[in-house]
């Protein structure tokens, strides 16, 4: 009888062959092999196949009746050389995470993207207001005009900021709108007057 889930070894991983389709592992795990741009490279990454419920199919109308979840590299094979990225075993327990999210009625992706969008705005909660100023700076400072010195904008930028930076609370907008605050994307209109 054939193995239903954990089909592919490690050996097995590291020796696939570049073609269309995935190679399955079991229990919706899939790798996919792709050739490199150099000759003899082949890219491995693992990727989860799940079912979309027909009230995700009719909440969001681009779904279709399946997601595919890029999991990350498993590695990369030039010649003999193998480059390890994740283990299987990593690989695996992703794929029992997103089993277990789905059960939940959670969807593994945006999860995910909820996830990472949190860890931006806990990163930017943590950074100074000058930080965000010397950022803001480095990313702009070829767009001023010749005849600026290179600290009047950045000035300006400080002077105009400060203030909302002082007056604004977290609770103000969405994680997205204080994370363009802290960077100094955006502003909000002033409510202190």
């Amino acid at each position: 009888m054939a193995r239903l889930l954990d089909r592919l070894s490690d050996r097995a991983l590291r020796n696939l062959k570049p073609r269309p389709t995935p190679y399955p592992d079991g229990g919706q795990l899939y790798f996919r092999a792709s050739a490199g741009k150099d000759e003899g490279q082949v890219n491995i990454y693992g990727e989860f196949r799940f079912a979309t419920t027909t009230a995700e199919r009719a909440a969001n109308s681009g779904l279709g009746p399946e997601r595919w979840m890029g999991l990350g590299n498993a590695g990369t094979r030039i010649g003999k050389a193998w480059h390890p990225g994740m283990t299987l075993r990593e690989f695996r327990q992703m794929r029992d995470e997103c089993h277990r999210q789905r059960r939940q009625g959670i969807d593994p992706i945006i999860a995910r993207e909820q996830q990472r969008a949190a860890q931006v705005v806990a990163a930017a909660g943590s950074m100074t207001f000058d930080e965000c100023r010397d950022g803001y700076k480095v990313d702009h400072e070829k767009t001023w005009s010749a005849g600026e010195s290179a600290s009047a904008p950045a000035v300006r930028l400080s002077l105009a900021l400060q203030p909302l930076v002082v007056t604004q609370t977290p609770a103000q907008g969405s994680a997205a709108d204080r994370l363009d605050l802290a960077c100094g994307r955006i502003s909000f209109p002033d409510t202190s007057r």
